[in-house]
């Protein structure tokens, strides 16, 4: 998994609320950003990581002919698999960087930052 897990981020905003008393004025400010943005983040991977998860297996499993090696029942550890699995073949060459290769890779990164990160997706002008 390359990030936080929900509880994780749970966590984390609790931490962080909780240790704000014993700061000062823009601290807290800060912290209370922090906290703010990490609720984003479960609000939208509530919204969107199922058919995110989904839509890169189904991608995926296409490129990487068989799927993984053996693949694990959950759907996020599905996919964080088959994502390794197509690193490491078109690291090792196994796999050439054909268009239809760098737009599922592309439409990957687009529904992870979807979620981590809309903003990086359609900056505002």
């Amino acid at each position: 998994m390359d990030r936080p897990s929900a509880d994780q981020l749970r966590d984390a905003i609790a931490a962080s609320r909780a240790g704000a008393d014993d700061l000062d004025a823009d601290e807290a400010r800060y912290l209370e950003r922090v906290a703010s943005n990490l609720e984003g983040i479960l609000e939208r991977e509530a919204l969107l990581l199922d058919d995110a998860t989904a839509a890169t297996i189904t991608s995926f499993s296409t490129l990487v002919a068989g799927g993984p090696p053996d693949p694990p029942s959950a759907a996020e550890d599905q996919a964080a698999s088959l994502r390794h699995t197509l690193d490491r073949r078109l690291r090792d060459g196994l796999l050439t960087p054909t268009d239809e290769v760098l737009a599922a890779l592309r439409d990957d990164a687009a529904r992870r930052l979807a979620i981590a990160r809309p903003g990086y997706l359609h900056p505002a002008t």
